[in-house]
């Protein structure tokens, strides 16, 4: 069994089964709270990169070629804003479980349920009838969700081309670490062969 597959049995899991100690549910909550707090920001993160890929893709994308990429690209963004969801609604599960004994509510104000329909991207917008119909979901318009969103959206293209820039630089050293690995083997070889040659 792989190590990420063991099952650590955490407060939340087991305290309606097992007598657990105050202070283990108490630092579960504040491991849990922060978690829920990253992982909606992570979602905002995707969501606004999927929101700028839809725009560029309705203003550059020419040729069926382009279209195909883009339509992978967006299948791949949109992949991870589900597994976003998810951890994120785990996470939430988790709270509601040791909300009750440690007498935590206002959470549920601020870590809401997460729906379909919430993770719409905020270029859905366009698609309503009227002006004064268009409304915000409440994961947009939660505090740190970033009012301005061109700003929020220029900052989500910048940590997207710095993650970008960093898998290009990782990449190119492991070329570097085959081509020298590559010229030692054949290196190695060469004077295998040539020893075989003086013993024979």
């Amino acid at each position: 069994m792989a190590v990420h597959e063991i099952e650590l049995y955490l407060p939340s899991q087991i305290h309606s089964i097992v007598l657990c100690d105050i202070l283990l549910l108490e630092h579960e909550w504040e491991l849990r709270y922060a978690q829920g707090h990253s992982v909606l920001n992570n979602l905002h993160r995707l969501l606004l990169m999927e929101s700028m890929m839809l725009k560029s893709k309705s203003r550059h994308s020419r040729g069926q070629r382009q279209q195909t990429r883009s339509i992978k690209l967006l299948k791949h963004v949109r992949s991870r804003v589900d597994a976003t969801a998810s951890k994120y609604r785990h996470v939430r599960n988790a709270l509601q479980s040791l909300a009750g004994p440690l007498n935590q509510f206002k959470w549920r104000d601020i870590l809401k349920v997460l729906e379909v329909e919430d993770m719409a991207t905020l270029t859905s917008l366009d698609n309503d009838t009227g002006e004064g119909r268009k409304k915000l979901k409440w994961i947009w318009t939660m505090q740190g969700a970033g009012a301005n969103t061109d700003q929020s959206t220029q900052s989500a293209l910048q940590v997207e081309w710095c993650k970008a820039r960093a898998h290009v630089h990782r990449w190119q050293e492991e070329c570097l670490l085959l081509r020298e690995e590559m010229r030692r083997v054949l290196a190695t070889f060469s004077w295998q062969c040539e020893n075989w040659r003086r013993i024979a």
